[in-house]
């Protein structure tokens, strides 16, 4: 079994052509650019090599996702989407992902950011907060969602929204001059 002997005179293990004193992928002369410890692998600390460390000289950040500049443990809307990750948390969405149901609209825009078939409320009338435009009968009208008997007037405002009658009429009449057979 042959021997590995690292030379510590010799900055260069890896025979990269860079030195790298502290083998953490990082050559001496980019950490001194980057103002922090050609000397240690991690300079603040962290458990996150320099490499990787988005924040090498913050010892409670490592990563920004969206890349605005603030790391995710102080950035409160870690995927720029409008949504706070705490709400995204407790609604159940990825406060990772802008577009959590992946239907191309972010979910701060998304009315239904679970449902990838839905992601508008063009009313406002709350149906498209889980259930979007596309299950809603009258998506321009904010006081009908529903049409129960089919008749194009919403149960809201239908005399009778178990029976088809479009013009309103009442249906009772009709049944005054009808003999029941049993």
């Amino acid at each position: 079994m042959a021997s590995v002997f690292f030379n510590n005179a010799d900055t260069d293990d890896d025979n990269d052509g860079l030195s790298d004193s502290d083998n953490d992928g990082l050559s001496d002369s980019d950490e001194q650019s980057l103002g922090i410890d050609p000397l240690k692998a991690d300079t603040d600390g962290d458990g996150f090599n320099d490499k990787v460390d988005i924040f090498p000289k913050d010892s409670n950040e490592h990563e920004d996702y969206d890349q605005d500049g603030t790391g995710n443990n102080a950035d409160l809307d870690d995927d720029n989407d409008g949504v706070s990750d705490e709400d995204e948390t407790s609604d159940g969405t990825n406060p990772l992902d802008p577009d959590s149901d992946g239907d191309g609209t972010n979910d701060g825009q998304d009315a239904s950011p679970k449902d990838s078939t839905e992601d508008s409320d063009t009313d406002g009338d709350g149906i498209g907060i889980g259930i979007g435009d596309n299950a809603d009968t009258f998506p321009e009208d904010g006081n009908e969602n529903t049409d129960t008997d089919g008749d194009k007037v919403g149960d809201n405002s239908d005399n009778c929204p178990a029976v088809f009658n479009p013009d309103q009429a009442d249906p009772e009449p009709l049944l005054m001059n009808t003999t029941l057979i049993f």
